[in-house]
């Protein structure tokens, strides 16, 4: 039987640098739909506000899920050199697969890195109320290509 949730974490941390695409985690999923849920917290390295962004990939050709922020960065006590300023990140998907994929949260960011991510994902299909069997034939939420 296959898992009804996949999870994995990386507490970090990743170092991100020159906003090279760095793969964070990942997860497996198999046939389905799964609702897809991840979170990483960036930090910036250096006395400036930085680009940054999330992103999860699957196998060439899907849509890529991403976000893109600013981090900024803040003086430490005293005034003389910098100090890491943290911004969580957030993403939500809903995926379905028709074959065994690979999910990826990629990151990058120019100077800095990446701590405590997670990636969850957690099976979507669900049983049919006439049969208790599992079925793939139920409406998708409203806004999400059916």
């Amino acid at each position: 039987m296959a898992p009804s949730a996949v999870v994995n974490s990386n507490s970090g941390p990743v170092v991100l640098h020159h906003q090279v695409h760095t793969v964070i985690t990942e997860v497996k999923i198999t046939e389905g739909q799964w609702l897809l849920l991840a979170k990483v917290v960036f930090f910036n390295d250096d006395g400036d506000f930085q680009d940054a962004a999330a992103q999860l990939l699957a196998s060439p050709g899907n849509e890529p899920i991403q976000i893109d922020l600013s981090i900024a960065s803040v003086p430490p006590a005293g005034g003389e050199g910098h100090a890491a300023r943290f911004s969580s990140v957030s993403l939500l998907a809903w995926w379905q697969v028709d074959r065994e994929e690979t999910i990826q949260l990629v990151c990058w960011a120019y100077k800095g890195g990446a701590i405590r991510s997670s990636l969850v994902a957690v099976r979507a299909n669900l049983l049919d109320p006439t049969t208790d069997q599992p079925t793939n034939n139920f409406p998708l939420p409203p806004g999400l290509p059916q």
